[in-house]
């Protein structure tokens, strides 16, 4: 790699990292292990600072999901998992798994306490992978 794309890549990435400050993004609160909806208020390069329920919090990349992470371009079907919405407003959330796509493009899920919310939108989930699932299950049934 030369020093000019190696500028040029850094250069790239502070950008992309300084566009997060200020944004709202959805979290894992350690208190509990759901997601909750916090602020970018610091990145540190490898990790970030969050303000979440009026406390500061350094949050990993991978905990992170911006609205760009969201499905609406993404192939969710029966079996997959999200990062859930647990009420209306969106403030927390919880690891799930798709039980069934209804045509009207919202979703059934099962929560991992196996507790079910029949028509989610599927604009509001976060999809991740089934170990990411199962990590954060782990988590939150370790609290």
């Amino acid at each position: 790699i030369t020093a000019e794309q190696y500028h040029e890549d850094t250069k790239f990435i502070k950008d992309i990292e300084e566009a997060l400050l200020g944004a709202f993004v959805v979290v894992r609160d350690y208190s509990d292990g759901l997601y909750r909806r916090g602020m970018v208020t610091r990145s540190t390069g490898r990790s970030y600072e969050i303000s979440l329920n009026g406390d500061t919090i350094v949050q990993d990349p991978s905990q992170v999901f911006t609205d760009n992470k969201k499905s609406p371009n993404q192939t969710l079907a029966p079996g997959s998992y999200c990062i859930c919405p647990l009420d209306d407003l969106q403030n927390s959330f919880a690891p799930a798994k798709v039980t069934l796509v209804n045509n009207d493009t919202s979703l059934r899920v099962l929560f991992y306490d196996d507790s079910e919310l029949y028509s989610v939108e599927k604009d509001c989930v976060y999809p991740v992978g089934e170990e990411f699932y199962v990590n954060s299950v782990n988590y939150i049934k370790s609290r």
